[in-house]
């Protein structure tokens, strides 16, 4: 899994910013995260409006405490995996379709709405946007 995360107001230790562990992608799936937001293996993705990071999923990261009285921490995440593996979020319950069907093609599929071979446990699959979203698009026939 990729992660992708834009700040969309300034991000700062103070207000909140992503707390992330450089490396712990790589430790051993058993171990913990640290415990404490003081730790030392602890980075904090400070940014500025626009600013990016890109991290793999696998890399612990949560929200920092936000101490500050009047700032707010607003960022936008999207988080991609292989077309042959699930999506993490149900995008199918939590979308209207209407909305989706108004999207182009390839954003369609970004949001989890399109299928890739090998497809991970499904039988007699047919691909949701060629099928129920766009009506047999020919488009969707080149993923097939």
């Amino acid at each position: 899994m990729v992660c992708f995360f834009v700040a969309g107001t300034r991000c700062t230790a103070a207000n909140g910013a992503t707390r992330i562990v450089p490396g712990s992608h790589l430790w051993d799936f058993s171990l913990p995260p640290p415990e404490s937001s003081l730790n030392s293996e602890f980075i904090h993705a400070e940014m500025e409006p626009g600013d990016a990071f890109m991290m793999l999923g696998g890399t612990y990261h949560g929200a920092g405490a936000n101490t500050t009285e009047d700032q707010e921490r607003l960022v936008y995440a999207a988080f991609a995996t292989r077309g042959y593996l699930r999506q993490e979020e149900n995008q199918y319950l939590a979308n209207d379709l209407e909305k989706i069907r108004q999207l182009p093609e390839d954003l369609q599929r970004f949001a989890g709405f399109g299928v890739s071979k090998p497809f991970m446990g499904w039988v007699e699959m047919e691909d949701p946007i060629v099928q129920v979203l766009n009506g047999n698009s020919e488009a969707g026939e080149q993923y097939w």
